[in-house]
């Protein structure tokens, strides 16, 4: 179970004294549920009696019930990256082998610890541990369906894989996992279809995460952050093969999003980042821009 700290009661408790009830809740409880049944399309919104509140909890009623932990980020360098969240280990796009980044931190595959690990497209610095360390810890995998085939038959229990594909979500322990749109290619180490690109939108108690994958400037973000309140992302922006920082910015401002962590940059010599124009352009923005060194962790609370 992750630190917690209760959110304030906001709304006070209801007309007979209670917060809550464990029968009607109350009539702010009736409310909260009402909310999510709306939001979620007649799914529960609340899950172990306040700890995981996925929609509602993010603010109105449901935030009566809510408890909140705090999100943490970690950075291996390249896009690879862990998320700790909800008492989870989230490793998103594991690139240890033959990353410079990670390799000059002293970061290696062999020293990762994971429950889930989430994969944006097939290509080689996005999944090059990820069979290794899937078999290693028998974490779950989400990731484009062409992927989770790939793993499986490189030894990853089918068990352990949820395919999806772009636009669909999952129920997890940490909350709700959409895999969204991202403009890219996908193209396994072998040479084989890894399907659709992607990115991750994930959503629980703690908060909102968003991660663009690989993906070029689309008007995608925009519809992202007309449905969703986004708190953090981790966009890419090292350039040619991805966005730079303007686009970058650009894409915050779509999104919504006033809390950014560059990825995918400083890898190799075509994608240096130019910090001092992402600096420029960020703040221009309005948008505060995170570039943790490989290794660093971050509090996204």
């Amino acid at each position: 179970m992750p630190e917690t700290d209760p959110i304030e009661d906001e709304v006070g408790a209801d007309e007979s004294g209670a917060a809550g009830d464990e029968e009607g809740w109350g009539a702010h409880g009736f409310l909260t549920r009402l909310l999510g049944w709306l939001v979620k399309g007649n799914e529960e919104c609340l899950e172990g009696r306040g700890m995981e509140c996925f929609a509602v909890g993010r603010d109105g009623l449901g935030r009566v019930l809510a408890y909140k932990g705090r999100m943490r980020f970690t950075f291996y360098g390249h896009s690879c990256f862990l998320l700790e969240t909800a008492g989870v280990r989230v490793l998103v796009d594991p690139f240890f082998s033959n990353n410079p980044a990670a390799l000059a931190a002293g970061l290696t595959a062999e020293g990762v610890r994971a429950d889930w690990i989430l994969v944006s497209h097939g290509h080689f610095d996005h999944i090059a541990d990820a069979v290794g360390i899937a078999v290693r810890t028998g974490a779950r995998v989400a990731a484009c369906y062409e992927v989770t085939e790939w793993m499986k038959a490189r030894g990853v229990s089918e068990e352990c894989l949820e395919p999806m594909n772009v636009g669909g979500a999952i129920r997890t322990p940490f909350g709700r996992v959409r895999y969204t749109v991202a403009e890219h290619s996908s193209t396994l180490p072998d040479g084989t279809s890894g399907g659709v690109a992607g990115g991750f939108l994930v959503e629980n108690a703690e908060g909102t995460f968003f991660y663009s994958g690989d993906s070029a400037l689309t008007r995608e973000f925009r519809t992202l952050g007309e449905l969703y309140r986004i708190d953090v992302a981790a966009l890419c922006m090292g350039d040619r093969f991805t966005m730079g920082p303007s686009e970058a910015a650009v894409a915050a401002r779509w999104l919504r999003c006033l809390r950014v962590i560059g990825v995918h940059y400083d890898t190799w010599a075509p994608i240096v980042l130019d910090r001092e124009e992402a600096g420029r352009v960020f703040e221009e923005a309005g948008v505060e821009l995170l570039l943790p060194a490989p290794g660093e962790s971050v509090d996204l609370g």
